[in-house]
């Protein structure tokens, strides 16, 4: 994760929803992109999670995720797990302010 305020947050939010659903999660601590990429990719996991939104404002964090090889997410598999998850926020009765607020917080970098 990054020193964001707000990464504590994200953390304990994604670590106990991958946990529910029964994975197993390796907590890094404060690590480089760079780092978890090699670790991903050295290591016996299926994916890495990074916690920053470096290319970002303060204000803003997110996530990349990183496939077992050490590559980051492409774009196209990121706007598909992005619709995806805005779905489940929609269907859980989740309302976003409008399409262009919806569209913001779905960049990548």
């Amino acid at each position: 994760k990054d020193t964001r305020i707000s990464s504590d947050v994200l953390l304990t939010s994604f670590v106990s929803g991958a946990t529910s659903m029964g994975a197993n999660v390796v907590y890094m601590g404060l690590v480089t992109t760079p780092c978890l990429s090699y670790i991903t990719s050295h290591g016996d996991f299926a994916c890495g999670v990074m916690i920053t939104a470096s290319h970002n404002s303060f204000e803003f964090n997110g996530i990349k995720i990183f496939r077992s090889n050490g590559e980051k997410l492409g774009v196209i598999d990121e706007k598909k797990l992005t619709h995806i998850l805005w779905l489940v926020y929609e269907f859980r009765g989740g309302k976003h302010r409008n399409k262009k607020q919806r569209k913001k917080t779905t960049r990548t970098d």
